[in-house]
């Protein structure tokens, strides 16, 4: 499902390409710093989680924006959000990493996907950790500042453990 996902949305980064080209429009153009701007929200919005601030995460999400994390139903809008985010009473992030991989622009859109690796001590005591990769959906604003319009979460592929050993 997540691979029709990316390929739906590749199909309509496409698309805009192509519209952007054949019509000339500049307001679809690339912003020169672009890239850099969606890194530095990507690592602003890092840095949010680990220190666990739901509001400051919230606002890294366009309006309408969506988190799925996994195979858990897509928590939607800004403030269904930080609602979700402040459910996690007494966890304490110890250490969160994002790291950007490839990034498509296209306009007012990109589509990025990179890898996370996260170390959470949970109210009880116990430390979770997890990692996989990441796919985010940015949206420019008219202030050149982006916003996630969709990120979802994923475990890392499969990684046979005795891969090429003889039974």
């Amino acid at each position: 499902m997540i691979r029709a996902m990316f390929h739906a949305t590749r199909k309509t980064l496409t698309a805009l390409a192509v519209l952007a080209a054949m019509s000339g429009c500049g307001s679809l153009g690339m912003q020169d710093d672009a890239p850099a701007r969606i890194e530095a929200a990507l690592q602003k919005c890092s840095g949010d989680m680990l220190a666990m601030d739901a509001d400051r995460i919230a606002s890294a999400f366009a309006s309408d924006g969506e988190l799925q994390d996994r195979d858990r139903p897509p928590v939607v809008g800004r403030d269904a959000i930080r609602t979700y985010l402040k459910t996690f009473t007494g966890v304490k992030v110890e250490e969160n990493v994002l790291k950007g991989g490839s990034l498509q622009i296209v306009g007012p859109s990109a589509l990025q996907m990179g890898t996370f690796r996260q170390k959470a001590r949970l109210a009880d005591g116990k430390v979770v950790e997890s990692k996989g990769t990441f796919e985010a959906e940015w949206e420019r604003q008219a202030d050149g500042s982006w916003l996630i319009s969709r990120v979802t979460t994923n475990p890392p592929p499969f990684e046979p453990t005795n891969a090429g050993a003889v039974p």
